[in-house]
């Protein structure tokens, strides 16, 4: 009894004096990172600049897009659906030929409840064949074909160095043939800052990647020269020696940079400034050829096609809606970090139903090979395996940032008898039905089997109904 009064008399101290000042600065920063996530979700923590906006990270400002895009949609959404008859064969022109056509709402949205695509000549219809088609889209956007209307491809990869493969930016065009078919190439870039917008108005995550200074065209901001990194890998660290080169006074500058302010384009030499063509660079100067030159080959050579694409981007997205947003987050909503699928964002998504009549140990097992087999997929196959799955190449945005899922992110594998009703093994192939977004796999007798038959299937894409 004495020792409880004592307790009791004791005053008693807050936890917060007990943390060491490393702990404090750790408990505000979560605080008002999970804060800024929810009071940005629901919107009134959205203003321009807002210390809250700063401080959400990309979860946050996430939030606060989708909660835009949902609440948009709510108001202008009708009773019809965006409708796509297309061939596969001509994917990309039939697209952006019906893209022209879609009716926009003046500020930014569409007006429709969903998009309702049909691939003349084959069956199918429904969700899955939808988030397929916007992967096929993209997919094909990235083979560098010349587009009916247009002079060259749409897009191109600008990087020189291998880890640079797989970002695109707009394909220049030569000066000699720009005025050649002006309108079409406008109105193919046009169409296709809609298609972004479509990606993200419905929210279907896309596997294309773009250059850093074309996402931030994109969202209206400054790009600097220090993006060229992004776009040329190669091309930036020559600047920068160049630089370099200009502070050492051991170098002979002038004899080992001789180079006026202009660029060839083809075998046509372009002035990066009015009368500049026979302005030699020197020690003085060379950081405004460099900043110059870095703006001409990321977006002087491609304004009309970068401005083409940011307005048929802000005809479905509003302009408000992108504001606060990096070039990293406008790339994670539209792909999702499709380039890297690795296998701890695979296994928050893919869960397991055993409806064959094998024991736990089988069933287990079986899941062991599954995870051994896919652990060793490149990159591409597991892509392909996602694709097979929900007709997306691309994991949500948010799988790999600890949110949790819900049933549009998951993706089921029903594990059915391995023998057919004569008791043979079964040599039928994995078949999935990308609505449902569900695997079907027979209980194969060995891992052998079971990769050889998966990857089969993921590669021909054998689907039930969809």
């Amino acid at each position: 009894r004495l020792s409880r009064l004592a307790e009791e008399s004791t005053p008693h101290v807050p936890i917060t004096e007990t943390w060491s000042h490393e702990q404090a600065l750790q408990r505000w920063s979560l605080s008002v990172r999970v804060f800024a996530k929810l009071f940005l979700a629901s919107g009134p923590g959205a203003e321009k600049n807002n210390f809250l906006f700063s401080r959400a990270g990309f979860a946050g400002r996430m939030a606060r897009f989708r909660h835009c895009i949902v609440t948009l949609r709510s108001k202008l959404s009708g009773m019809s659906s965006l409708r796509f008859r297309v061939q596969r064969q001509r994917l990309v022109e039939d697209t952006l030929q019906q893209l022209k056509q879609i009716q926009v709402v003046e500020g930014g949205g569409v007006a429709y409840s969903s998009v309702d695509v049909t691939f003349i000549g084959e069956r199918g219809s429904g969700p899955g064949v939808t988030r397929g088609f916007f992967t096929a889209m993209a997919t094909a956007l990235k083979v560098s074909e010349k587009v009916f209307g247009c002079t060259t491809a749409l897009l191109h990869e600008p990087g020189k160095q291998p880890e640079q493969g797989g970002i695109f930016a707009p394909q220049p065009v030569a000066e000699d043939s720009r005025h050649t078919n002006k309108g079409g190439q406008r109105d193919a870039f046009l169409a296709l800052g809609r298609f972004l917008g479509l990606c993200l108005w419905f929210n279907h995550e896309i596997p294309l990647t773009f250059s850093r200074h074309v996402a931030k065209f994109m969202l209206g901001r400054e790009i600097a020269w220090h993006d060229l990194a992004f776009y040329n890998a190669q091309l930036y660290q020559g600047f920068k020696h160049m630089l370099l080169a200009a502070r050492d006074a051991d170098v002979d500058f002038a004899n080992d940079y001789p180079c006026n302010f202009e660029v060839m384009v083809g075998t046509k030499s372009v002035e990066l400034a009015a009368g500049s063509r026979d302005r030699v660079v020197d020690r003085d100067n060379v950081h405004e050829y460099v900043r110059l030159y870095a703006r001409y080959m990321m977006e002087g050579c491609v304004m009309d096609e970068l401005t083409a694409m940011r307005e048929g981007l802000l005809q479905i997205i509003p302009k408000d809606f992108l504001s606060g947003l990096t070039a990293e987050d406008f790339q994670l909503l539209l792909s999702g970090g499709t380039t890297k699928v690795d296998l701890a964002n695979l296994t928050q998504c893919i869960s397991f139903e055993n409806s064959s009549s094998a024991s736990d140990d089988d069933f287990a097992r079986f899941q062991v090979w599954f995870w051994k087999i896919v652990n060793k997929m490149t990159t591409e196959q597991r892509q392909q395996l996602l694709y097979f799955a929900t007709g997306s190449a691309s994991l949500p945005s948010g799988v790999a940032d600890d949110h949790p899922l819900g049933d549009s992110s998951r993706i089921r594998i029903d594990v059915v008898n391995g023998r057919d009703s004569a008791g043979n093994a079964s040599q039928a192939l994995p078949t999935a039905s990308t609505c449902g977004q569900r695997i079907v796999i027979p209980l194969y007798e060995s891992k052998r089997q079971l990769r050889r038959k998966l990857l089969q299937a993921i590669e021909c894409q054998s689907y039930a109904n969809m």
